[in-house]
């Protein structure tokens, strides 16, 4: 596509570039696919919404590839532009979940029963993206075994419903905090 599309037809060209990418991701295409999301990724004029279907597609080809700590580490990456960050060194991740877990034992963090069937719809989109975000994230952080990281992520989650309401991935958070 002619450069100028990025700036006359953002919305079209980035949904041009993320079915690419996703097509192919599937066709096994991974350094075409890779071409495809880092050209989204660099423009300027788009927003972190518009991101999503590529963060995806890097995501999963991570994953694919049997790459979870690179997965994770992408995944925290793209929360930091959602303004979630979180710690990177394990020194500093077991001092969160520490606080964190600490936290959790306030009435406020665990919600009873009627608080939760209270909990409204999560209906802000780039909550969403975030919450999406930490679902894959914690699934990365699982299968690296970084159990700190999983916690936390877990915590985020549960932190992001009470705040924001509830999600698709809000009851694995609540049964991965039980667990």
């Amino acid at each position: 596509l002619p450069a100028e599309t990025w700036e006359e037809h953002t919305n079209l060209t980035v949904a041009l570039h993320s079915v690419g990418a996703e097509a192919e991701r599937c066709l096994g295409n991974i350094i075409q696919a890779k071409i495809y999301c880092s050209t989204v990724l660099q423009q300027k004029n788009v927003s972190v919404l518009d991101t999503m279907r590529v963060h995806s597609v890097m995501i999963d080809m991570l994953e694919q590839g049997n790459q979870m700590k690179a997965a994770l580490g992408y995944c925290l990456d793209a929360l930091d532009t959602v303004g979630c960050k979180f710690p990177r060194g394990s020194m500093a991740q077991s001092l969160h979940a520490f606080a964190a877990m600490k936290q959790s034992k306030t009435p406020k963090y665990i919600p009873d029963l009627d608080t939760v069937d209270s909990l409204v719809l999560m209906k802000d989109p780039e909550k969403q993206h975030g919450m999406e975000l930490l679902e894959a994230a914690s699934s990365s952080a699982y299968f690296s075994g970084n159990k700190m990281m999983v916690f936390l992520l877990c915590s985020r989650r549960i932190k992001w419903t009470i705040d924001y309401g509830l999600h698709t991935s809000s009851p694995s958070a609540f049964a991965g905090l039980a667990g």
